[in-house]
């Protein structure tokens, strides 16, 4: 077999559809690619927060995803050291993160360990977060969107309101 070189890195503040639709997407997208990523010398890994059942990281390793577990609070500062083992700094690494959820962690992940960013775009907080906030908390979300998609090497907008919500990022 081939030596695999390459990774697709999601991060992810868990695994499944428990904390909502981010986490759902990121789940399929996940399983579908490691379904494929094994042909091109590639391997899809999901770095998360916490811990996940043994029955899932069965089904994922057999689907050529291995789920990293980090923990929570190594999560949210940010402290990926555990995936040194992990990265072959000689293949091609992509680090994919979600808008504010986890687009600063790929960020992270990339100054640490080199490759490049894809983050998604989930949310276009112009248009809808005003009337769940006030004026300053949107504002803050709108400024955090800009400075992580203004790092992404590549950005994709989960569908195409949110594709042209992108061009102002």
């Amino acid at each position: 077999m081939t030596k695999l070189t390459n990774g697709l890195f999601f991060i992810a503040d868990g695994w499944g559809a428990t904390k909502g639709g981010i986490n759902a997407f990121n789940y399929d997208l996940c399983i579908a690619l490691g379904k494929i990523a094994e042909r091109y010398c590639c391997k899809v890994f999901c770095v998360c927060s916490g811990t996940v059942p043994h029955t899932d990281k069965k089904f994922a390793a057999e689907n050529n995803v291995e789920i990293v577990p980090v923990d929570p609070d190594d999560f949210e500062n940010r402290d990926f050291s555990l995936l040194d083992k992990h990265v072959n700094s000689t293949g091609s690494l992509f680090w994919i993160g979600h808008d504010i959820i986890t687009g600063e962690h790929a960020l992270k992940c990339c100054e640490r360990f080199g490759g490049k960013t894809v983050l998604f775009h989930h949310m276009d907080y112009e248009a809808y977060y005003s009337a769940k906030a006030d004026g300053r908390e949107t504002k803050k979300k709108i400024d955090q969107q800009k400075r992580i998609f203004g790092h992404a090497r590549l950005m994709l907008g989960v569908g195409p309101k949110l594709y042209e919500s992108l061009k102002d990022k």
